[in-house]
């Protein structure tokens, strides 16, 4: 609904609701895109987004080399997600070794809720009381 002028109540439908962009924002937005150089820079996903999008696609074999990749990076933002995707990985395809290095150091960063499930079963591991990876499961 939309008042006119002179105060009365009209209906809109959903068709008046159509945003348009500005007619600049467009070229705006595609400048944008133009390096200093004259080149074309284009969105990349980082090797970690790569590597979640591999696991919805299945494509398993992918995903721990992706996460190296991404945390070969000093200024990742994905640090915490990246070790906890590559941890587990690494634990189902039995590396226990180097799932617990990960989910370790997520234990050990700042900022990162230390009240996960899994962080608490990796605690549990890493004192000895429990001897068997299995039981980290979610």
């Amino acid at each position: 609904m939309g008042v006119n002028m002179k105060g009365s109540v009209q209906e809109i439908g959903d068709e008046d609701l159509q945003l348009q962009p500005h007619p600049h924002q467009e070229e705006e937005e595609e400048a944008d895109k133009i390096g200093d150089n004259g080149a074309v820079m284009v969105d990349i996903p980082s090797a970690f987004e790569r590597a979640k999008n591999c696991l919805v696609m299945k494509e398993y074999d992918q995903i721990i080399p992706l996460c190296d990749e991404e945390l070969a990076k000093p200024d990742s933002t994905h640090t915490a997600e990246t070790r906890l995707l590559r941890g587990t990985m690494r634990l189902l395809q039995g590396l226990g070794d180097g799932a617990l290095e990960d989910f370790t150091k997520i234990i050990a960063m700042d900022g990162v809720d230390k009240t996960v499930r899994i962080a608490t079963n990796l605690v549990n591991i890493k004192e000895g009381r429990k001897k068997n990876a299995s039981v980290l499961k979610c």
